[in-house]
């Protein structure tokens, strides 16, 4: 029968025998990493790794990989003075996590707001730490990929401006049609119709233009806060109030230039019919706006 030997009852030769056995076991794990990597990388076994890990010491394909690779990713200290739990689960980060580097810088654990090494934290902390890097990893996708919608968006606007701008110049150099007054010259008058389709596409143009400006200051603005998800929407909104003030600040402007005055009223009482149609369709160009603005104050918004 196996003698047993009396524990002691301080708790700081406990804690001594503790920390030795623990790093005989972290010794332990690197020395058997290093012979299950000199039996694979020779071939001592002709080809049946496999097997002779079930066979011969107990071992799953899975486990042997793992001990191999705390040989090929930790030195000897560290694994001896971090230990074999932890050792395993900073194993389980991924590759593109320099471990040397994660082990010797200090983190914040989430849970306590503390900063400690990997050799400080428990298992647990440093379960903490792994769970809040990957969720910062997956928002960090996120915004990359918002911000590359945003991107893609703003250059789709910017083509259709482009496009309307094209139609408007084009439209703008066709000669106008030469309509016969009761007068004894010919005078050269634009149609309504064209007039119309100048109007409407300048309109297009101005509202794509918008378009495109809004999705191209979100790509800048989702592209400078990739690292804080939360600022996305402070920055959005920023953006929307900027771009209504400015709309204020255009129409206050229209306001105080164009006054209805006494003799404006009499200037368009006596003007002729073909420039009273003109300024009719300048009326329900307005009369539109206003009501786009009234939609536009209750409708959706644009994400």
């Amino acid at each position: 029968m196996n003698e047993v030997m009396n524990l002691s009852d301080d708790i700081n030769v406990i804690t001594a025998e503790i920390k030795s056995y623990q790093q005989i076991a972290g010794q332990s794990i690197f020395e058997i990493g290093r012979r299950l990597k000199h039996v694979k990388e020779h071939d001592l076994v002709h080809g049946e790794f496999g097997k002779w890990l079930k066979e011969h010491v107990n071992f799953t394909e899975r486990q042997a990989r793992r001990f191999m690779q705390v040989v090929d990713e930790f030195k000897t200290d560290d694994v001896v003075r971090i230990g074999s739990s932890k050792i395993f689960e900073v194993l389980q980060l991924p590759q593109e996590i320099d471990r040397q580097q994660f082990i010797e810088e200090p983190h914040t654990i989430p849970s306590t707001g503390e900063e400690k090494t990997v050799n400080e934290m428990t298992v647990r902390e440093l379960r903490e730490v792994k769970k809040s890097l990957k969720e910062k990893e997956k928002q960090l996708q996120q915004a990359e990929e918002k911000a590359k919608l945003a991107q893609k968006e703003a250059t789709q606007a910017r083509k259709s401006e482009q496009l309307t701008r094209k139609q408007l110049a084009e439209l703008e150099q066709q000669e106008p049609q030469i309509v016969e007054r009761e007068v004894v010259k010919e005078v050269e008058v634009e149609s309504k119709e064209h007039i119309n389709i100048i109007n409407e596409l300048k309109d297009k143009n101005v509202e794509l233009k918008d378009t495109a400006d809004f999705y191209k200051q979100k790509a800048d603005a989702l592209s400078k806060d990739v690292d804080d998800i939360q600022l996305e929407e402070s920055s959005m909104n920023y953006i929307a109030n900027k771009n209504v003030h400015n709309l204020i600040a255009y129409m206050d402007e229209f306001l105080k230039d164009v006054v209805v005055s006494s003799l404006m009223r009499g200037s368009i009482a006596t003007a002729s019919d073909a420039t009273k149609e003109l300024l009719d369709s300048r009326i329900e160009a307005f009369q539109e706006f206003l009501n786009d603005l009234k939609i536009a104050k209750t409708g959706r918004k644009i994400s």
